[in-house]
């Protein structure tokens, strides 16, 4: 993990990455994301750099569902309204981030890791 290398000792990383492989849609490839990621994946990458993991979840398990939805009926540009941007975050990411601590280990449309500098 070439990141903590300029990592001071005792130094913390934040990750926020897209997660899981399976909501890869034509949304990730126009916002320029390459891959996405599970919690597995990322403590793996972590395993060899030196790093202590400190905590790892996933973020957004509503999210989840949504792209789920998106992938199976979106159009091939990965475009979104702003309107449907705008009912997300007002209506749906609430329940969000209240439902979250049930499925941080489960699932969600982001993956969270914060790591430490040995």
């Amino acid at each position: 993990m070439k990141l903590s290398k300029n990592l001071k000792k005792g130094g913390i990383l934040i990750i926020y990455v897209p997660a899981l492989k399976i909501l890869f849609s034509s949304m990730d490839r126009l916002v320029g994301h390459y891959r996405r990621y599970s919690l597995s994946m990322l403590k793996e990458l972590t395993n060899d750099a030196g790093v202590e993991v400190v905590h790892a979840r996933y973020c957004d398990p509503v999210g989840f569902m949504a792209s789920i939805a998106y992938k199976v009926s979106s159009n091939k540009k990965g475009t979104i309204t702003p309107s449907s941007v705008k009912i997300y975050d007002r209506l749906l990411f609430p329940i969000s981030k209240t439902i979250e601590p049930l499925f941080r280990n489960v699932g969600g449309k982001n993956a969270l890791m914060v790591v430490r500098n040995e």
